[in-house]
């Protein structure tokens, strides 16, 4: 399968690749070892948040903010 590279942005196919990480639960693939030593130093540094993650964060925040860490329920 086709992925890109978080560091370079190099697309590669993950079957082929040796280089490999996993963070926050997902896989990562890289072109290189030097890529995958660059992620592995900072990966929060080359995950790039979707716009529909920052605003699913942005609505947790805002409804701890109204109800607390109370757990909601419709009854």
């Amino acid at each position: 399968m086709n992925v890109k590279d978080p560091v370079c942005n190099m697309t590669i196919n993950s079957d082929l690749t040796e280089h490999n990480s996993k963070f926050g639960g997902n896989n990562y693939y890289f072109c290189s070892e030097s890529c995958k030593k660059l992620f592995n130093e900072n990966p929060k540094k080359y995950i790039k948040k979707s716009v529909f993650t920052k605003f699913l964060q942005w609505l947790s925040k805002e409804n701890e903010k109204e109800f607390g860490n109370k757990r909601l329920s419709c009854h």
